[in-house]
Parts: structure tokens; C-alpha cells; sequence
């Protein structure tokens, strides 16, 4: 896919409505914050709140287990299970019966506004893609969908390869994520990257057999793509989920 004739497409389509919608699956997101006090400790508030140590690591880029008396903590998934309630209650069913994921494959929409709506649709009606949206889901920035609103497009739902990647064996094997965003620019969301761990927690615990996280320039290379963008926390997201095989 040519990224910026997807951006200035996209653009356009956001700009004029021209760009169709269609139904998706949604899902808002739960956050908040916290403010460390004396005794506290990172265990004990995610216990508190239905996290875990290395969730509020990840979203705080906290290396250890150091925090200060009113140091104010990003929370990943206040009240855990409602961030992932709708993407529980559409794979569940699915459980034992997935197609074979071997990749999990993060992006960003390279466009700093959006949703999985208006990708889906520039996706089908401009690049040709029978199935609709590339990606199998959609993690918003509060622009056109919900900041860390993670959208299920229909490949997951119905169990079909990506179309998010050159490589056909990726798309075949992996699991696209799309962060709305340009991370050239601007950094991720702290809802996003909330959401982001949430789901990739998920589906590890999900996919049965062993997966590994990467970035789309990785797979394809930096020299066909940038993508997810030099403010993604790639290295960050390698050691959350650390490759399995």
C-alpha cells in the first residue's frame, strides 16, 4: 500500500465525507490516574485497581519497582476486565478454533486523525481490498473514535489474514494493530498504549501457539516503511512481550 497516497486519501475523505461507514464492533476505554502515597508500592496498587506490576511499568515507563510519594501513575485498565469486555465477549467463541497467528504486528495510521471506519472504507472502495480494513483492530487517539477505543474489524472477527503488511506469510500469520496516529510527529496516547498492552496481554493469552510482537518496519523494512514512527516505544513494547520463538 502507498502510506501517502493513503494520507492524503484519508485526508480528504475526513475532510469532505466522502468516505462511507460501516458497522464495527466497539469498545470505549477505561483509564484514570493515581497519586503515589507514603507505603505505597507498585504491586499493591495494582492489586488495588485489577492491574498488573508490569502493565503500570509499561504505561509509566518505570524500569524497577522505584516510585516516589506524589508521583502521579498512569492507570492502564481501571476496572480491568471493561477495557476488554467487547473483545473478550467476540473471541471468546473462538477459543480453540483460531485461525494460526504466528506474528502480532503493530502500526500507526501514519494520519494524525481517524477511525477504523473511515480506514476500512479507503481500504475497500479505494485499494480494492475485497475484506475491507487491512488491519484486524483499530486502538483510537480521541479524534474519531474514543482516546484507547479499541475497535475489532471484520478479519478478526471472521478469522481472516491481514492485509497490512508486503509480506503475504505475515499477513497470512499475523495480527494487525493500527494506533490512529503519525508517531513521526507526535507521540501515542497514554490510552493507547494503555490499550495496546491490554490487548497484546490478551491475545498472548489467547493464541495458543507461541507469537512474536513487532513493528511493521520490521518486517518489511525501514527502507520501504517508518511505521509505527520514531516516537513508538518499540523498545518498550519488545520488552513487555518478548518473542516467544
Amino acid at each position: 500500500m502507498d502510506r501517502r497516497r493513503f494520507c492524503q486519501l484519508v485526508g480528504s475523505g475526513i475532510a469532505t465525507g466522502t468516505l462511507g461507514l460501516w458497522p464495527l464492533r466497539v469498545l470505549a476505554s477505561s483509564g484514570g490516574t493515581y497519586t503515589v502515597r507514603k507505603g505505597d508500592t507498585l504491586s499493591g496498587i495494582a492489586k488495588m485497581y485489577g492491574t498488573s506490576v508490569q502493565a503500570l511499568r509499561f504505561d509509566n515507563g518505570i524500569q524497577g519497582d522505584l516510585i516516589r510519594v506524589g508521583q502521579v501513575l498512569r492507570l492502564p485498565t481501571v476496572a480491568g476486565d471493561n477495557m476488554l469486555s467487547e473483545v473478550r465477549r467476540v473471541s471468546e467463541p473462538k477459543r480453540g478454533g483460531l485461525r494460526t497467528w504466528r506474528y502480532i504486528v503493530v502500526h500507526h495510521s501514519g494520519v494524525a486523525t481517524g477511525n477504523a471506519e473511515i480506514y476500512g472504507n479507503y481500504h475497500l472502495n479505494k485499494v480494492g481490498m475485497k475484506n475491507g480494513l487491512a488491519y484486524h483492530f483499530v486502538i483510537g487517539n480521541g479524534t474519531k473514535s474514543g482516546d484507547g477505543e479499541i475497535e475489532i474489524g471484520p478479519r478478526w472477527d471472521r478469522q481472516l489474514n491481514g492485509g497490512h503488511v508486503k509480506s503475504s506469510k505475515v499477513n497470512n500469520q499475523g495480527v494487525g494493530i493500527c494506533l490512529v496516529g503519525n508517531f513521526q510527529n507526535t507521540r501515542p496516547t497514554a490510552r493507547q498504549l494503555a490499550a495496546l498492552n491490554s490487548l497484546g496481554t490478551y491475545l498472548r493469552e489467547l493464541i495458543p501457539n507461541q507469537t512474536k510482537f513487532a513493528v511493521h518496519r520490521e518486517i518489511d523494512g525501514k527502507n520501504h516503511t517508518v511505521c509505527p514512527g520514531k516516537y513508538f516505544p518499540t523498545a518498550q513494547m519488545h520488552k513487555q512481550f518478548p518473542d516467544q520463538w
